[in-house]
């Protein structure tokens, strides 16, 4: 029964996880510096994705997609941020840096793009981001309509500050230690909950050294006097 609770537990937190990971999104102003934008949860930074960039392979087509949210690139004579790529060595431009703008869409961050072509043959992309602890990936979700392709990027580690990415980091924490001490450890009750002493002694530990702080140590029942 322990560990069926620990699952179920384990459950609700990715679901929480998953839920403050995306909803909270209500604004995106983009910001080329970091290659994201500047959300309500805190800034969402892609510079590191820059050296790299992201691809997806969509294998029953034999087309590649290629972004690198940071800068165009050159694949096969074209230049561009998004490039769609097919087997037979034949590349199409599906957006340029240049182009960027950023936007909210049912709570996901969004980043659009444009192609340099006219307007009868241009190209976009959309691509959405969200904070999830799924591993880093690119996948095309849809073409719609015919030469607007529409992408989700996952990645664990989105946001930067606090409201975004620490939270993030917690909800990886906590539903990995979570398994630890119900599958590993046979924990049970508030054991299941990782370094349970340490998380409730906190607060007296704070509070401890605030004292120390505000009273330069000068109290005679400090604690801080025996060392």
């Amino acid at each position: 029964m322990t560990r069926v609770a620990g699952v179920w537990l384990v459950v609700i937190a990715l679901s929480s996880c998953a839920r403050a990971a995306e909803l909270a999104i209500t604004s995106c102003v983009y910001v080329q510096r970091i290659c994201g934008c500047k959300t309500n949860k805190g800034m969402i930074n892609l510079k590191d994705f820059g050296p790299k960039g992201l691809s997806t392979g969509e294998g029953s087509s034999g087309q590649t997609f290629y972004w690198n949210p940071c800068r165009d690139f050159t694949l096969h004579s074209v230049t561009a941020a998004c490039i769609q790529h097919f087997a037979s060595g034949v590349s199409f431009d599906c957006g340029l840096n240049a182009t960027v703008q950023s936007s909210v869409i049912d709570g996901k961050a969004v980043f659009h793009m444009e192609s340099a072509y006219s307007a009868n043959t241009s190209r976009k992309s959309e691509v959405a981001c969200i904070c999830a602890s799924a591993g880093e990936k690119l996948k095309l979700i849809s073409e719609n309509p015919v030469g607007t392709y529409k992408y989700l990027m996952v990645s664990p580690v989105l946001f930067i500050v606090i409201h975004g990415r620490f939270a993030c980091l917690i909800c990886v924490y906590l539903v990995v230690g979570m398994i630890v001490q119900v599958v590993f450890r046979k924990a049970r009750g508030r054991e299941i909950i990782p370094h349970v002493n340490f998380w409730t002694s906190l607060p007296s530990l704070i509070a401890n050294g605030m004292h120390f702080t505000f009273t330069c140590g000068s109290s005679s029942d400090d604690i801080y006097r025996q060392w």
